[in-house]
């Protein structure tokens, strides 16, 4: 696979400058959170831990991977099987009836029942 743009993967440096800042940014809240927190009053109040608040930096992160890859244009050369024919389409815009088949008026009607004479 080559890419058209092989420039803008330079942006891909952004994710771990991105990770780093957060992982510094989180690192400062919970030193503040530390003293600033109700949990640290009460010694038997444990401060419930989940991933889920990382969750929008995944995102984020995965986003920009995303956008980063469909910038620089990737390419490449696949070679697949092609029957080749032709197909020949005829239209007629002619609004005459053909002259092969019977008109209307020639036709023998279906509903039409053959008289008897008593």
């Amino acid at each position: 696979m080559t890419f058209l743009w092989p420039a803008a993967l330079v942006l891909l440096l952004a994710l771990p400058a991105f990770l780093a800042f957060y992982i510094v940014h989180e690192k400062r809240k919970r030193e503040t959170m530390r003293y600033a927190s109700i949990y640290a009053a009460v010694p038997g109040l444990a401060r419930p831990r989940t991933f889920a608040r990382h969750a929008p930096l995944a995102l984020f992160l995965v986003s920009i991977a995303a956008v980063a890859l469909a910038v620089a244009r990737p390419q490449t050369l696949v070679t697949l099987l092609s029957v080749k024919g032709t197909i020949v389409l005829a239209a007629s815009n002619c609004s005459r009836p053909s002259t092969n088949w019977p008109s209307s008026a020639e036709r023998p009607s279906a509903r039409a029942s053959p008289r008897r004479s008593t």
